[in-house]
């Protein structure tokens, strides 16, 4: 485990090599957080709420929904897809097979130093400025706890997803586009920047055998008191369901690629 937090420790520092790019994504995201509040304040300057098949949703709702959709974004994203690319690209992953680690346990160990120093250098600043400038809900401490699980459980499957993703490389070794292909879909599926309240019947039922949604707008629903206590639990069962599921799927592809590597005498 010191390993792996050394790992941790390495990729928060190196995140602080550039300063200049740290502040430039600070005001990207706050700069994004200000037009999304003033597109949606747009879409409701006729009205106090709208009406969903979820039930009425507030403005302020909305601008709470943006503002912690913002602050998980800058939590879980990652960049596993580039980092297992270059290593099978480079031929880097040969080496790892010598190494008595776990190269899944290492890349998670690395995204949780990039989301550490976010939370330092980009989330806690993006929180500060938003409480200034529009009123935040402060949800009751059983949500709180119960949001903090379903973000670290949606971190987790974000990850995962990631991974998998990156791991294509063994097939094919132009992958860099699967990571905007992933940023594509986990924006239409997971509610990022529109929440599936607002989405047709149709797409909310097919969302729901997604696991994206269960990045952002299951946390997001739990921490607005959108979701009932017993709701709040189920959508925690999904994510750990969600979680084995991707751990099988990502053992079993890199069986298969280190099976194919070999054979190719990689």
């Amino acid at each position: 485990m010191k390993l792996y937090l050394a790992f941790m420790t390495n990729e928060f520092q190196s995140n602080l090599a550039y300063k200049t790019d740290v502040f430039l994504k600070m005001f990207g995201r706050v700069m994004g957080l200000f037009v999304q509040i003033a597109l949606w304040t747009a879409l409701y300057h006729s009205t106090d709420s709208a009406t969903t098949g979820m039930g009425q949703i507030s403005l302020n709702d909305m601008i709470n929904y943006v503002v912690i959709s913002t602050c998980i974004s800058v939590f879980v994203n990652n960049d596993t897809i580039f980092r297992i690319g270059d290593k099978i690209r480079s031929g880097d992953i040969g080496l790892q097979l010598m190494k008595p680690i776990s190269l899944q346990t290492c890349m998670l160990f690395q995204a949780m130093g990039t989301s550490a120093s976010r939370i330092f250098f980009e989330l806690t600043p993006l929180v500060v400025i938003a409480a200034i400038f529009y009123p935040l809900h402060i949800p009751p401490v059983h949500l709180l706890l119960l949001f903090a699980v379903a973000l670290i459980n949606g971190f987790v499957i974000n990850f995962l997803l990631a991974y998998i993703l990156g791991m294509v490389g063994f097939w094919y070794l132009n992958i860099y586009h699967l990571s905007r292909l992933l940023s594509d879909v986990i924006k239409v599926f997971s509610g990022v920047w529109i929440p599936l309240w607002f989405f047709p019947q149709i797409l909310t039922h097919v969302s729901a055998f997604l696991p994206f949604r269960l990045i952002y707008f299951s946390p997001i629903s739990i921490y607005l008191g959108k979701t009932e206590w017993s709701g709040a639990l189920l959508l925690i069962v999904q994510q750990f369901m969600w979680i084995g599921i991707l751990l099988l799927v990502s053992e079993l592809v890199w069986r298969r690629g280190i099976s194919k590597l070999v054979i190719q005498g990689g």
